[in-house]
């Protein structure tokens, strides 16, 4: 019995912690599952990076860009994501912002220096997606994105904790069935 529960806190454990951006830091061969439309160009490069050996590169030459990903959610529950992000100019004409399912967008600063963005939100059904818009004007540069990742998920009660406190009752109650039949 108490591996059958090992084995159950384990599973639970291990899928509370699986990751819900794929290829966040874009290091895998192209950006997929990443989607990308537009007019511009989005790619992942190794020139310039936060972490890892590539990150993403993208420029739209005067037409509004976006690149997006759909990931799996629990509706209800908060999570916490966040992105590193760069412009390789200053301009006025390069903006880049991100919005979860199509809320409205938020602007990103505008930096050539690594900058930390971070985001909540409530999930509202079992999928969400993140979209970044990005801008440039021809000529003026590119915008850097890497290390999108969730920082984490926060729930009423985290599950795998929620288990570590059930199981002390659960055993007990399997103990007092014991004594009762004996």
């Amino acid at each position: 019995m108490k591996k059958y529960l090992l084995a159950a806190l384990f599973l639970v454990s291990a899928n509370a912690n699986a990751a819900l951006i794929t290829n966040g830091g874009f290091e895998d061969v192209g950006i997929a599952p990443w989607s990308c439309s537009g007019g511009g160009l989005c790619s992942a490069q190794s020139g310039t990076v936060h972490s890892g050996s590539q990150a993403l590169r993208a420029y739209s030459n005067f037409t509004a860009s976006m690149i997006h990903q759909t990931f799996a959610t629990t509706a209800g529950v908060t999570y916490d994501l966040e992105f590193w992000s760069k412009a390789s100019n200053i301009h006025a004409g390069n903006i880049l912002s991100y919005a979860i399912d199509g809320t409205s967008a938020t602007t990103v600063t505008t930096t050539t220096d690594w900058l930390l963005t971070q985001l909540s939100f409530v999930a509202t059904s079992s999928v969400a997606t993140l979209g970044f818009f990005y801008e440039t004007d021809i000529g003026s540069g590119s915008w850097f994105i890497d290390d999108v990742a969730e920082a984490s998920a926060v729930s009423a009660v985290p599950v795998p904790a929620a288990l570590f406190m059930f199981a002390p009752a659960l055993l007990g109650f399997l103990g007092l069935r014991r004594k009762a039949r004996a």
